[in-house]
């Protein structure tokens, strides 16, 4: 029985959007220093997932047991303290987001938030090895890869504190990736960069560079 013109139309758009995400991914992992082969191998074992703004991937004990990396969007890395949120950093596309524990106790937990809508590819570890044990030492790496950029990113945002002028700061996050300001909210920004909101949107709107 022949299809329909709209039954066709949506079969297309469906099977362009998967190839989308297949492209978007063996970039994100090619990105990350993955090889050919090494993407091969990985490629079947993750799955897409989209994040409402506002969402904690992180239960306050548990575990955030996957590896994910962010297509689209933008996520904050966070600590709590005396019942206050402090940033430690934003993570956007391409950071890969490695497996955390929660504790609750000491050292500070870092928990994760979506501060815009996002979108992950997520990489279930455990599924991986126990349908293709030899799948491995190929986990490792990318596991090892994924800590690497993670505390990069952290080592960055903490890095801007040692800046003494706001302007700089700001100045910094720009050049690092111009989309964050306009997307991520101004008190997570603020936060992140070690700024009141109010000086932290006046430089903003001033357009300020040092």
């Amino acid at each position: 029985m022949p299809l329909d013109n709209l039954t066709r139309n949506t079969f297309l758009y469906c099977t362009l959007q998967i190839l989308l995400v297949l492209k978007t991914l063996d970039e994100l992992l090619s990105n990350l220093g993955c090889d050919e082969r090494q993407r091969a191998l990985l490629l079947p074992y993750f799955r897409h997932e989209r994040l409402p703004r506002g969402l904690e991937l992180s239960a306050r004990r548990g575990r955030w047991n996957n590896l994910s990396i962010i297509s689209t969007g933008y996520l904050r890395g966070y600590f709590q303290h005396s019942f206050e949120d402090y940033t430690l950093g934003i993570l956007g596309p391409g950071i890969a987001l490695p497996p955390l524990e929660y504790s609750g106790r000491f050292p500070v937990d870092i928990f994760l938030e979506s501060v815009t809508r996002a979108e992950l590819e997520t990489f279930d570890i455990q599924e991986a090895i126990i349908r293709s044990p030899e799948i491995l030492p190929t986990c490792l790496l990318l596991l090892l890869k994924s800590y690497d950029r993670f505390i990069g990113e952290l080592a960055f945002w903490a890095s801007l504190g040692r800046l003494p002028r706001g302007e700089s700061r700001v100045a910094e996050v720009l050049d690092r990736d111009d989309h964050l300001v306009g997307s991520v909210p101004n008190g997570v920004l603020a936060s992140a960069t070690g700024m009141s909101l109010r000086h932290f949107v006046r430089i903003k709107n001033s357009g300020k560079r040092p």
